[in-house]
């Protein structure tokens, strides 16, 4: 087997498996803490606290990966799933109602989250070792084995019970931590380290240098977070407009698979589709979906509306991701990319966090077309952000930095 097609088979199997742990993780939060006696709202804010730790735990983590000389991005990886690990195998001997499981909980779940960018980081250092890695069948992959693995630990649950979701972590943490190895191994000799050991990097700059560098970099990220925000509103709490349309759980998961199947196709072709119209082009237009997708829901009234309204997630959520991380490598000089790759995931860790905080009290206190048509204008101004500061200049083929 060549390089390319190895690397290929290993990143897109590494991106499976993290989204295969990310799945019980975050979205199965709820139904194991009710399980253990705490409530809906006790889940929301380990959710919430989650985010927050992750959202301080990323950018240190991320300097550090870009300064190492001796330490891989993927040993950095195997490092937080070695502490998931740890600590899904400890949630089931802790007690039921008292604070150690919810802390437990919510530190296993932020390194779950801090994965997420160094798992976007270690595609783009593959590919600077001159390997074609296709992201988009990655993420495809990941999306896909998602999907799956929440259609099966819903029926685990049911059968076995709610400890089979600290277990599914554990395994899937496992199979990634030595899929990590095996790469982390072959790559040290390859070079693949910390930005400081690659070709032509200049030296990586401290958080704030990195914010004065890349002034429009970071006006763009505001923009992702006003138009991710209403999108986490609404795939977290899809219950209440499906609700508000006459429908019940059982709609609620149909609608849920219809969208994550019209994933697929996107992400599978999105490198085809990134060399034909640019990564800027296509995070521009996710963006200004994500408004239209929103405003599509909040006018819902039935059951069909919302499966039609369903298809703008081809053009929005679909695109979203693949494009962000590419822009983040067009926009980000080469030294600082894995800092660039945890400032978009914070970003989008700060949007589910606000999220989480208000999406509840939002439906129940304003219902579902008003908290959508709210949320709608939100997300046209994280539009109008993203398109007025995106086009700007990109880094030098050195990695110098450009955009001011």
């Amino acid at each position: 087997m060549n390089l390319k097609r190895k690397t290929n088979l290993q990143y897109a199997a590494s991106s499976g498996l993290f989204w295969a742990f990310y799945c019980p993780a975050a979205s199965f939060c709820t139904v194991y803490m009710r399980s253990h006696g705490y409530s809906g709202t006790d889940a929301g804010f380990v959710m919430a606290a989650a985010s927050a730790v992750s959202m301080a735990l990323q950018t240190p983590l991320a300097s550090f990966a870009d300064r190492a000389k001796r330490v891989t991005v993927a040993g950095i990886f195997a490092c937080l799933c070695a502490v998931i690990i740890a600590l899904a195998a400890l949630m089931p001997a802790l007690s039921d109602g008292g604070v150690l499981l919810p802390i437990a909980y919510a530190a296993m779940l932020s390194c779950v989250v801090s994965c997420q960018s160094i798992s976007n980081s270690l595609y783009l250092l593959l590919e600077r070792r001159g390997v074609a890695v296709n992201y988009g069948v990655g993420r495809g992959t990941g999306s896909l084995c998602y999907a799956v693995l929440a259609a099966l630990l819903g029926s685990a649950v049911t059968v076995l019970g709610s400890e089979t979701v600290p277990t599914s972590i554990a395994l899937f943490a496992a199979a990634e931590l030595a899929l990590l190895l095996v790469i982390s191994h072959r790559n040290t000799r390859l070079g693949i380290v910390g930005s400081s050991g690659r070709q032509n990097a200049q030296e990586s700059v401290g958080v704030r240098e990195f914010v004065v560098r890349n002034r429009r970099f970071c006006a763009v990220l505001i923009g992702i977070v006003l138009v991710y925000f209403p999108h986490i509103l609404l795939a977290n709490f899809l219950i209440y407009p499906v609700e508000n349309a006459g429908g019940d759980s059982a709609v609620m998961g149909r609608l849920a698979a219809w969208t994550a199947l019209l994933e697929l196709p996107v992400m599978f072709m999105f490198d085809r589709l990134c060399r034909r119209f640019g990564a800027r082009r296509l995070l521009a237009l996710a963006g200004a979906a994500l408004t239209v997708k929103t405003a599509a829901f909040s006018l819902a009234s039935s059951i069909p509306a919302l499966f039609a309204a369903g298809l703008l997630q081809m053009a929005s959520f679909a695109l979203l991701i693949p494009a962000s991380v590419r822009w983040a490598s067009e926009t980000v000089s080469t030294a600082d990319e894995v800092k660039g790759q945890s400032f978009v995931t914070v970003s989008m860790t700060l949007a589910t966090f606000v999220a989480s905080l208000a999406g509840g009290v939002m439906y129940e206190r304003l219902g579902s077309p008003a908290t959508l048509g709210i949320t709608a204008i939100i997300s046209a101004v994280g539009s109008v952000i993203i398109l007025t500061f995106i086009f700007g200049k990109k880094k030098t083929a050195a990695g110098a930095e450009n955009l001011r």
